[in-house]
């Protein structure tokens, strides 16, 4: 479905829906319902990001670290890169404050 929703994610979600049940106070039957349904869609809802970050993963592995150095420019491309954030954290009052 490639929604890059992670088991850590899912899990959340799980844990937090429980949680709403009991306090709306829930019917047990709904909610046993319900969690039946999630551990049948559990797979299908993580799968995709699971194989990309594994995927990812491999790519990275193989390629070493060098790869990702090469991919922005090398030396002068994370130049670039790193003047370009400082202008966004100038300008960014949610932020700025840290690196006055």
């Amino acid at each position: 479905y490639n929604m890059n929703i992670t088991d850590y994610h899912f899990d959340a979600f799980v844990e937090n829906f429980f949680v709403s049940c009991e306090l709306m106070e829930s019917e047990a039957s709904a909610v046993q319902d319900a969690a039946e349904v999630l551990g049948h869609v559990r797979k299908d809802i993580t799968s995709g990001c699971t194989v990309r970050l594994e995927v990812a993963r491999k790519r990275v592995e193989s390629a070493g670290t060098d790869g990702l150095y090469e991919a922005v420019g090398g030396e002068d491309g994370l130049k670039l890169f790193m003047d370009k954030l400082y202008e966004h954290i100038c300008v960014d009052g949610r932020i700025q404050h840290y690196f006055s």
